[in-house]
């Protein structure tokens, strides 16, 4: 007789059936807060980078754009010195033919050489002001578009995170960026850059004021970078002159170019040139803080002679080779305000104490001795001359004139952006992004039991205080060096390592690691 078994499975199944779903429940909340922890975390990553080359393409458009102010600043000393250039060689030939005109035959060449010097001259002169008010121009608008476009750079950064981080998580509730300066103090999108007004800093110490000393470093290092940018026609005009087929040296046997008190043997004449453009202030007090409102360029051509004798004792003696009639004599600026500024930004300069007589004659102020004064005229004999052809008002008739005719903005250095921090570093700034979704977005069963607190499943997984976070980290930084992989032709010729400067456009953007007081900020942010 079989006994048959009686009673209900329902119960088992019942039991099976919770286990199951609390299984599927766990896996599907596990699956939704880790995929949106790396979509989210994805979304950041982006975000950073984004930002991170919005500043490093800034950089570089910075760096860009003060290369153009250089470049149109070297332009603006060219005319300058071509200016002054055909002024001396115009005044040289005035000098030599007024000599020449007295002797037979030579006196034909010299005019006809000086109809040539003053006909140039007058080409140059024309076509001066017109060149140089357009390089003003050309400055100031790139000055003005640097005003424009930097300080928009944090309101453009702002947006590419807000568009990058919608077209990643549309669901993310609130978005925060904060750029470190070099672990200084996290500041909002702050601009990265200082504005350098190197003209008001001159007006400052004009008007009896103090400069900033920051701005005072920065616009001398403009001022540094430009004046190393200019050509050798511009920087350095001194050297020995000859004519064609005219030696270097003349020796004039028995003959006493300067006074001697002996028997002269031989006296050796050169003729020296020299000269240089400067930008520079308009006043001692000026030059002395900030020397970068004006562009000045002085020429000087003179003969140098010694004499070799023997004095009453027997000995052989030498008068010493220097300047003793000063034969040309140019000068020009554009600015404002330097009429009487010559003396001021180049006197005490090699090319002024090759030719100090000539270069005296670049400025009029006759009570300190310059121009008609006592340090321009002749020595010895010579100095008979300098009531005719070779006085300072004939040689130097230009010192008034400003080369622009009036112009006084875009003249020396007009207003540009360098970086706030700057020193032996490759790395400047650093992005930092925070990003947070609520609880209501993640489509989840947030609890296995809903009276326990204990198995939540979503701390671990990124979500804290009813929000999933995410958050990353960017640096923008400047690589110009000589690895082997970089190429040719960005590589420094001298073999050095540039660290970052706002001249040069190897700014870079890369994702970077949070560091301790970012991780701070995060963990208070995630509290909230």
């Amino acid at each position: 007789m079989v006994r048959k078994n009686r009673g209900s499975v329902l119960p088992y199944v019942v039991a099976v059936l919770v286990i199951v779903a609390f299984a599927a429940q766990y896996v599907f909340n596990a699956f939704k807060v880790t995929n949106e922890a790396t979509r989210m975390q994805n979304a950041a990553d982006a975000a950073a980078y984004s930002v991170a080359t919005v500043f490093a393409q800034s950089n570089n458009f910075v760096a860009l754009s003060n290369r153009s102010l250089v470049a149109n600043q070297v332009t603006m000393a060219q005319v300058v010195t071509m200016v002054s250039w055909t002024r001396m060689t115009s005044t040289m030939a005035s000098t030599v033919n007024d000599i020449g005109q007295y002797i037979p035959y030579v006196s034909a060449v010299t005019n006809y050489i000086n109809q040539i010097a003053q006909n140039a001259k007058g080409v140059v002169e024309s076509i001066a002001p017109a060149i140089t008010r357009t390089v003003a121009a050309y400055i100031r608008s790139i000055s003005n578009i640097q005003k424009i476009a930097v300080p928009l750079v944090s309101v453009i950064a702002q947006d590419i995170m807000s568009e990058v981080v919608e077209s990643n998580d549309g669901d993310i509730d609130y978005s925060f960026a904060a750029v470190s300066l070099l672990n200084d103090t996290a500041v909002h999108l702050s601009a990265l850059y200082g504005q350098n007004d190197c003209r008001g800093e001159a007006n400052k110490v004009r008007d009896g004021g103090r400069a900033n000393k920051e701005t005072v470093s920065r616009c001398r290092q403009f001022r540094n970078v430009t004046m190393a940018s200019r050509d050798e026609f511009s920087s350095n005009r001194t050297y020995r002159f000859t004519f064609p087929g005219m030696p270097e040296k003349i020796i004039l046997p028995g003959t006493p170019a300067v006074a001697v008190s002996g028997v002269p043997l031989y006296s050796t004449l050169t003729i020296e040139r020299s000269g240089s453009t400067v930008m520079g202030g308009d006043t001692p007090d000026v030059q002395n803080s900030t020397p970068f409102t004006t562009w000045s360029a002085i020429d000087a051509i003179s003969i140098h002679a010694e004499t070799r004798y023997l004095d009453w004792k027997g000995s052989v003696k030498s008068t010493g080779h220097k300047e003793r009639v000063k034969l040309g004599v140019g000068h020009a600026y554009v600015g404002n305000e330097c009429s009487k500024c010559h003396h001021v930004i180049h006197e005490g300069k090699s090319y002024w104490n090759k030719n100090p007589r000539g270069s005296a004659c670049t400025d009029p102020d006759i009570e300190r001795g310059y121009g008609g004064g006592s340090k321009s005229q002749n020595s010895g004999a010579f100095k008979l001359m300098d009531v005719t052809a070779l006085n300072c008002y004939e040689l130097s008739n230009e010192f008034d004139s400003d080369v622009s005719q009036g112009t006084e903005q875009g003249v020396g250095l007009t207003p540009f952006f360098n970086l706030k921090k700057e020193g032996y570093v490759n790395e400047t700034d650093h992005v930092f992004i925070y990003l947070r979704k609520e609880r209501g977005k993640l489509k989840t069963y947030r609890k296995i039991l809903a009276t326990s607190d204990n198995l939540s499943l979503e701390r671990e997984k990124g979500a804290q205080n009813d929000a999933l976070h995410g958050a990353s980290a960017a640096a923008i930084y400047f690589k110009r060096s000589n690895d082997k992989w970089i190429r040719a032709e960005s590589k420094r010729s001298d073999g050095r390592v540039e660290y970052g400067n706002a001249y040069n456009p190897f700014w870079e953007a890369r994702l970077d690691k949070i560091d301790i007081g970012e991780s701070v900020s995060l963990n208070a942010l995630q509290e909230l």
